[in-house]
């Protein structure tokens, strides 16, 4: 009988095990899958920027594609002409997983040049419905951490967009 305890007990101590490993494997699968998701959006706004590709239905002329990421998870591209503003969206989805967490976007929003591709931010003045941006200083990158709210799990994803539009991952 005591044998028996005795396996019972080392079972439950290897279940337990597994279960936390599972969990975390889970977690960071869900963090993972949410960086993906931002750049494959990042690349998507960056062509539509170098193409100069607008929405079915768009007729103003294109100036910048902006993506903008919320903190709640909400990501959207769109074009954007300088007087206007922001047209109809090429697409916005929700892509935060359950137990993740990420940073909004430093600039709220990132805007691509049309046709280089390069990043682009708001004049200090530029609001409504004339939106003038500038050039990234060359020096400066623009990032967004992804990390996962489960219990046990300390591991971040950083994905940076370079002032020339290049996309680098990182993990922290």
């Amino acid at each position: 009988m005591i044998e028996l305890m005795a396996g019972v007990t080392i079972m439950v101590v290897l279940v337990g095990i597994g279960v936390a490993a599972f969990s975390r494997f889970q977690a960071r699968d869900r963090a993972a899958s949410v960086k993906n998701e931002i750049i494959s959006a990042v690349k998507l706004a960056r062509t539509y920027a170098t193409t100069s590709q607008v929405p079915s239905g768009y007729s103003s002329q294109l100036d910048y594609v902006s993506l903008t990421l919320t903190a709640g998870g909400l990501l959207t591209v769109s074009p954007v002409n300088i007087t206007s503003g922001v047209g109809t969206s090429y697409f916005a989805k929700q892509i935060l997983e359950p137990e993740t967490n990420l940073t909004a976007l430093g600039f709220g929003s990132l805007l691509f040049s049309v046709p280089e591709g390069k990043l682009l931010e708001l004049k200090g003045n530029a609001s409504p419905p004339l939106y003038e941006a500038q050039p990234v200083d060359i020096a400066d990158t623009v990032s967004v951490t992804i990390s996962s709210g489960a219990v046990g799990t300390t591991d971040s994803l950083t994905v940076m967009v370079s002032a020339n539009g290049t996309l680098t991952e990182g993990k922290k």
